[in-house]
């Protein structure tokens, strides 16, 4: 009987001694996580604004090797879509753990690019600043004055040649320009008679915004070919057209320049007036 006790307090010490054992041996098996913390990064490159949401691509390594993006780490970033320095969150996944931040750029678009227009290309004088307003785009991107951009003007009051420039700013650097010419008006065209043969006298309204006068006579009314005589001084309004063809029907127009250094700057021509000559 004392042999049986001793036998059964003995079994039952050993199986409990044996399951403690194992339970210690299977958890020491598990794979701890791998942190990212102090991991080796690159491709931080700064990126150049597109509009959309942007994002660094990263390699991320820890130990020598080159961890995958949504399997050993993801990645964050916030306010992404415009200019300016944004912060980049990486957190570890699946084997690895921990988080890091980077500081990532995002640079201005240069608006070298841009396709700039304004109205017309040229406009009569008036006497005071002509400052057509420009569109701006980038591809197909419309931008907005004064969020995109800024608008400055030069020689855009006398006859000659002005320029509108065009700056960027908030998301776009950088400037492009764009001219446009500023013309004498329009010449008024009084009269065109003739009262002698092969002769036509012409007058017209003096203009004072030009240096002198152009004259167009033609016998098409479309001025395929044309004869032309110049008048050197803005005081004059009269002149006369001479070894016109008898019984023909002549079609005359005028129009002012003004020469500004070595470039003469036409106006719009006036209406048409015709005579047949005696």
């Amino acid at each position: 009987s004392g042999d049986t006790d001793s036998s059964g307090s003995g079994d039952s010490d050993s199986s409990g001694s044996d399951s403690s054992s194992s339970d210690s041996a299977s958890g020491s098996s598990k794979s701890a996580k791998t942190s990212i913390a102090k991991a080796k990064v690159t491709g931080l490159t700064a990126k150049t604004y597109t509009g959309k949401a942007l994002k660094p691509t990263l390699a991320v390594i820890v130990s020598g090797t080159r961890l995958k993006e949504n399997t050993d780490y993801i990645v964050k970033c916030s306010n992404n879509k415009k200019v300016g320095t944004h912060i980049v969150t990486v957190s570890g996944k699946g084997k690895y753990t921990g988080t890091f931040k980077k500081n990532f750029t995002i640079s201005a678009k240069s608006l070298s690019s841009a396709a700039v227009t304004i109205p017309n290309t040229s406009y009569a004088y008036t006497g005071k600043a002509i400052a057509p307003t420009p569109s701006v785009k980038v591809g197909s991107t419309a931008l907005v004055k004064g969020t995109d951009y800024t608008v400055s003007y030069s020689s855009n009051t006398d006859i000659g040649t002005a320029t509108v420039t065009v700056t960027g700013k908030g998301n776009y650097s950088g400037s492009v320009s764009k001219t446009y010419k500023i013309l004498p008006t329009a010449t008024t065209l009084s009269s065109v008679a003739s009262a002698k043969a092969n002769t036509a006298s012409v007058n017209w309204t003096k203009n004072t915004t030009g240096s002198g006068y152009q004259i167009l006579y033609s016998t098409s009314s479309s001025f395929t070919s044309y004869s032309v005589k110049t008048i050197g001084a803005s005081t004059q309004v009269s002149t006369s057209l001479t070894s016109l063809t008898s019984g023909k029907t002549y079609y005359v127009k005028i129009r002012a320049f003004k020469t500004v250094g070595s470039t003469k700057y036409y106006g719009a021509y006036s209406s048409v007036k015709t005579v047949k000559i005696k």
